[in-house]
């Protein structure tokens, strides 16, 4: 069959490979749809993180259906609709390990030791199942800085993380969400999702509107700033973290959900004098179930966040769209 593999950094090749083989506790999975993360950009970028030198399958974010389940597996049967958390079971599926999704089909290890297949709600669209584990990613950073009902928020990028993060924010009540970002087209997809004001700070003052939106309030160090009580790095700009240090309130919670490969400095004494918080975020330890019970809710237009949809054999094509923040959202390859 065919699968995507990293040879390099940059030489992404669809191989020919052996149809994967199946053990007992194993299932195989028709792969219906799978999403570049910002992960695998990195990847296509640097290489392979494999210690053998060999290449290595991508694709993590998948959903599809069961073509066939091992003879020890009891509550999985063919044909039925699965969304997969790559990294239970110490998976690492498209991460690091020989199974990838980028594929037609994928074998899914050791199935009834732990929550690594869920079943895709009726209702829900499988293709649109494979945005569960990015929004999981997006939960796990709400969850983490503490949203309240009632509270307004900032979101600064709106790429798939940054855009998951004003869904789940719209569904758990909180109404007043600005989001910033240089793409028109992610803009007004966070306004389908539930963005109250969006903002491209290129042509706007983006703490002057922020103020506007959502009042002032005395500080510290300044004469006021912004009532925001929550805000979301998730642009992975280092210039974006430190410009959300300097002008937020004191006492707010400053969420870091993207990913930064380079140290970073700033003056502490910020923090102590505004007492902000500043919150780290990763993966998602436990919402994988929470993140596919929301996307059941409809609470907010999920399919909104796919941008653009590919064939296998235009992976290349799918990363150069997935690299270009200006046009792209959320990716899908439809192997």
């Amino acid at each position: 069959m065919k699968q995507a593999r990293l040879h390099g950094p940059r030489a992404l090749q669809v191989d020919e490979v052996p149809y994967p083989t199946m053990g007992e506790n194993d299932v195989l999975v028709d792969v219906v749809a799978c999403g570049i993360c910002g992960s695998d950009l990195g990847f296509y970028e640097h290489g392979s993180i494999r210690s053998d030198g060999a290449p290595m399958p991508l694709g993590h974010e998948f959903s599809g259906v069961i073509r066939a389940v091992g003879a020890a597996v009891e509550h999985y049967a063919p044909g039925m609709r699965v969304v997969v958390n790559p990294m239970a079971n110490g998976a690492m599926i498209g991460v690091g390990s020989n199974d990838g999704a980028l594929a037609p089909t994928v074998c899914v290890r050791n199935v009834d030791r732990g929550p690594i297949l869920h079943e895709i709600p009726a209702h829900v669209p499988t293709d649109v199942a494979a945005l569960v584990e990015p929004l999981a990613v997006a939960l796990h950073a709400v969850n983490r800085s503490r949203a309240a009902p009632g509270e307004s928020a900032l979101v600064l990028g709106a790429g798939a993380i940054g855009l998951g993060i004003v869904a789940c924010l719209s569904a758990r009540g909180v109404s007043q969400i600005v989001v910033a970002d240089l793409s028109a087209k992610r803009l007004e997809i966070a306004a389908k999702l539930g963005a109250s004001v969006i903002i491209n700070p290129a042509q706007e003052d983006l703490w002057l509107v922020l103020a506007q939106a959502h009042g002032t309030v005395p500080t510290f160090l300044a004469q006021s700033a912004p009532a925001t009580r929550l805000i979301f790095e998730s642009s992975g700009a280092s210039a974006v973290l430190h410009d959300a240090i300097a002008h937020a309130r004191d006492g707010a919670r400053i969420t870091v959900a993207s990913v930064y490969k380079q140290p970073q400095s700033f003056d502490f004494s910020i923090l102590q004098v505004k007492e902000l918080e500043l919150i780290g975020t990763m993966c998602y330890p436990t919402e994988f179930g929470e993140a596919l019970d929301l996307l059941g809710s409809d609470a907010f237009e999920a399919a909104a966040m796919i941008s653009h949809r590919f064939v296998l054999d235009d992976v290349e094509h799918a990363y150069q769209a997935a690299a270009d923040p200006h046009i792209s959202a959320k990716v899908i390859i439809t192997p």
